[in-house]
């Protein structure tokens, strides 16, 4: 938000050009500004400019005035249009330690020069969160359970400590309930006197994480959920280019020393699962970024565009359990020649990929969000263990409910979508927000489709994912806490 506290009349500047060629810039300037989400009407070359002879920072406790003017990306001493202001005020409100920001423009030492003042709400040093999920589901999914189940309620209580050293560099440490760990991480903002932020994040968990691999990396649609140690290291880089768009790189490492592999979808009831030992996944992403909203959490207009490119490899070994050979209800008959400890599995992909979403305030109160995103690539797995169900007759003990194939190589094609439509309200007046915090009110429709070319005769394959979501989200100094109930529905068709 921008408040503007001086009465001097406001100063426009617009060149002279030829009149055809006042009416082209302007038209071409109103079609690119309106496609980007920033109003036809509005143009740059419309707005008041004003001559910015210092910059201040008020209401800092913790953070450095320096690094909020490096992150607004100002310098006093320059001419910046109100648009440039108002992205500027975009960008500090963005910081994760930022609740709120409020640019305000004073009167400088003379006519046609202006102060800035900067006033910053920051997040409490100590700060507490909350991401509750109670999951229905239209068919039986084995997420984090050999039996199929209904559903499932997910709790991710998190409490952290944020600590600032010098002007530019930010530390925090952080414990998480249910399977996150403990995290440590380092932020150092305007690196090399450039604006660029460096990130590095370690983290360390115990049992029970469980992750779903894209289908270009594990085309089964299975579950992998950890069940000893597993650590992750992430290292990332964000350059500015504008007030609006950047350029970031991020490289992960995560690594899983045991767990269990189970197909997500299949019977009701009990089925095979497979043992993996040493699970590693590498992640090299890069992206272009272009955002123009106004709040990180509960944006209320603005648009956000990300076209990145991805290089993702996952490598493990996995092993039928001996329970697997024999017990009844869920024993995994193997093919000839193939024994319990299966051949290293090795599978990579590389995908492109845009995501675009745009938000609307249709209400003072309510806003609408549209969001798409569309990824294509390439994929080759080597060693995929495919464990399938089939019915036994009852009389037949013979007859194992579960079959193992390996799909020894494939090339495949990866496609992927998702698309999101969400209404968010806000429940309290604009008065008891800034006395208690937001209090909002967010539902979500949600639809993806997923598939790889060719399919392996794998029954998931392509993978239609359809939900809906109503979450109860509180933000205020101290903390984010979102309580969700969602209908989820996975498997094929509509």
């Amino acid at each position: 938000m921008i408040r503007f506290a001086t009465h001097r009349p406001v100063r426009r500047v617009v060149r002279r050009r030829p009149a055809h060629q006042a009416a082209a810039v302007a038209m071409a300037v109103c079609v690119v500004l309106g496609f980007l989400g920033a109003g036809p009407v509005d143009a740059q070359v419309l707005d008041p400019t004003f001559f910015i002879e210092s910059v201040r920072v008020e209401g800092l406790e913790r953070a450095s005035a320096e690094l909020i003017i490096a992150e607004s990306l100002l310098e006093p001493g320059f001419e910046y249009i109100e648009s440039e202001l108002q992205q500027a005020a975009f960008r500090v409100q963005r910081l994760p330690f930022v609740l709120d920001a409020t640019f305000v423009i004073e009167r400088g030492s003379e006519r046609g020069r202006y102060g800035l003042v900067i006033h910053v709400e920051e997040i409490k040093r100590w700060f507490f969160g909350e991401d509750g999920v109670f999951t229905l589901f239209t068919n039986s999914i084995a997420f984090d359970n050999p039996i199929a189940d209904d559903w499932t309620i997910a709790s991710n209580p998190l409490a952290g400590i944020r600590l600032f050293a010098g002007r530019y560099n930010v530390f925090f440490a952080s414990l998480s309930g249910g399977s996150r760990g403990a995290q440590v991480g380092y932020t150092r903002y305007n690196l090399f006197d450039r604006r660029i932020v460096f990130n590095l994040g370690l983290t360390a968990g115990g049992c029970c994480a469980t992750q779903v691999f894209a289908l270009g990396l594990d085309p089964t649609f299975s579950s992998w959920q950890n069940q000893e140690d597993s650590r992750q290291a992430q290292a990332s880089l964000g350059v500015p280019l504008s007030q609006r768009t950047s350029l970031s790189l991020r490289l992960t490492r995560t690594y899983s020393e045991a767990g269990e592999r189970r197909n997500l979808l299949g019977l009701d009831g009990p089925r095979g699962t497979l043992e993996y030992l040493d699970l590693i996944q590498d992640t090299a992403e890069l992206s272009l970024l272009y955002d123009s909203t106004d709040d990180p959490v509960f944006p209320s207009r603005g648009l956000t565009f990300v076209a990145g490119f991805d290089y993702e490899r996952l490598e493990s070994d996995l092993v039928v359990p001996e329970s697997q050979l024999f017990n009844r209800s869920r024993a995994i008959e193997l093919p000839p020649g193939l024994g319990p400890s299966l051949p290293p599995f090795k599978s990579q992909q590389w995908r492109v990929s845009g995501t675009l979403t745009q938000h609307w305030p249709i209400t003072r109160r309510h806003t609408l969000t549209l969001s798409a995103r569309l990824a294509a690539g390439q994929a080759d797995v080597e060693n995929l263990p495919v464990v399938e169900s089939r019915e036994c007759p009852a009389l037949d003990l013979s007859c194992r409910p579960n079959t193992l194939r390996l799909v020894e190589a494939a090339d495949l094609d990866v496609f992927e979508s998702q698309f999101i439509i969400q209404v968010s309200s806000e429940l309290w007046s604009r008065e008891l927000t800034r006395k208690v915090g937001d209090f909002r009110l967010e539902n979500r429709l949600e639809f993806g489709y997923d598939r790889t070319e060719p399919a392996l005769d794998l029954a998931e394959n392509p993978l239609y994912r359809k939900s809906i979501t109503t979450s109860l989200v509180f933000r205020n100094a101290w903390g984010l806490f979102r309580f969700s109930i969602q209908i989820l529905d996975l498997g094929e068709g509509f």
